[in-house]
């Protein structure tokens, strides 16, 4: 009776002080509650910040360029939500706060307008499902003067065929500073090389909803155009180019130009057909 009177007021003296010696207290080793953790967290994690613009990875690109801004992440279905917000404090530029896309994580900057500047600096805020956040702003864009668009050393005319409604030309053209390995050899291109390229669309976080991409046309010139997708199978032209292009729900393109001449592409995107606004 001593015994067990002492071993309560034992336990009355240590109860407040530590969990486990009042698990001690109440006879028996523990049930392992004291070992559960509490709820756990923290901000997710993000990787890395990329940059591209078709191959070009390093960061600085000249005005008027697409810049597609990847995020990594080791886990992409615990994440929520994302935006990207692009500032530049030496030109007073805000892009505003705007969405990532999922499927992977990017986003499209159109930089057309522009100033150049070293210090476009990408501040992306992550959202897990848990409802943590997490900020990266380690990612600086350099924007350089975008050189002329007539950038050719050589262009003329090899062959040409007259035709009902427009005649035939091939015109072959040397473009500067081009790493295109054509059938006439790097840098050459010709009239009829268009082409159309579309990256892989991604699926909408948590959905299974393709989000179309920003696809590039190449002209007759060897020079691109970046084309952003409206969402309904049509596409928002660069600024001063009056041209309009449509995807079908075949994957073929139809290229429409500003005095009615067609150019049809197939689903990979090579050229199939010209045809002028009469028909020819």
């Amino acid at each position: 009776m001593v015994n067990n009177e002492r071993a309560t007021l034992l336990c009355a003296m240590t109860y407040g002080f530590t969990l486990a010696i009042l698990s001690g207290c109440s006879g028996g080793g523990g049930n392992g509650t004291n070992n559960v953790p509490g709820p756990t967290g923290g901000a997710p994690v993000i990787n890395g910040i990329h940059s591209s613009v078709l191959a070009d990875q390093d960061n600085t690109y000249p005005t008027g360029r697409v810049v597609r801004i990847d995020v990594d992440v080791p886990d992409l279905t615990k994440v929520a939500s994302g935006t990207i917000r692009i500032t530049s404090a030496s030109q007073g530029y805000d892009s505003g706060v705007q969405s990532l896309k999922f499927g992977s994580i990017y986003y499209e900057w159109d930089t057309t307008g522009l100033i150049p500047a070293s210090d476009y600096t990408v501040a992306i805020v992550i959202v897990d499902t848990s409802g943590n956040t997490s900020t990266d702003k380690s990612l600086v864009i350099s924007l350089a003067p975008n050189p002329p668009l007539i950038n050719k050393l050589v262009s003329d005319i090899d062959i040409t065929v007259p035709a009902q409604g427009f005649p035939v030309n091939v015109v072959r053209s040397y473009l500067l500073n081009s790493t295109f390995n054509g059938p006439m050899g790097y840098g050459w291109t010709h009239t009829y090389r268009m082409s159309i390229v579309e990256p892989p669309a991604f699926l909408d976080a948590l959905k299974t909803t393709p989000i179309p991409a920003t696809v590039q046309v190449f002209n007759a010139d060897g020079t691109g155009s970046y084309f952003q997708p409206n969402g309904d199978g049509t596409y928002k032209a660069p600024k001063g180019d009056f041209r309009t292009l449509t995807k079908a729900k075949d994957g073929t393109y139809l290229l429409v130009g500003k005095y009615g001449t067609r150019f049809l592409f197939d689903s990979a995107g090579k050229l199939k057909l010209i045809v002028d606004r009469n028909g020819n």
